[in-house]
């Protein structure tokens, strides 16, 4: 199998700029704008997080609908007798 030639190496590239103060603090801004961003999304995936619990508390809901398709779909291996999952290995550390 022949191997394929390697890609050209692309040659350096010229030292960026120091940035201007300017640059410096829009470039502070867009990140703590991003960091709000992120905090906001993860505190909303909370808050629907607890909404969705509660209306799984009161038998209403997506949660519940998704759980009572789970149990209807796996019910099979429920009622079959269970292994147990651990065992004692002879001649183990205890």
């Amino acid at each position: 199998m022949a191997r394929k030639p390697k890609a050209p190496v692309a040659p350096d590239m010229p030292p960026r700029p120091p940035m201007t103060p300017r640059e410096v603090e829009l470039s502070r801004q867009i990140t703590a704008g991003l960091q709000d961003l992120v905090k906001r999304g993860e505190q909303r995936c909370l808050d629907n997080a607890v909404l969705l619990a509660q209306r799984a508390a009161r038998r209403q809901g997506p949660l519940v609908e998704h759980f009572m398709e789970l149990g209807r779909r796996f019910q099979d291996t429920l009622d079959a007798p269970q292994e147990p999952r651990l065992r004692v290995v002879k001649g183990g550390v205890a």
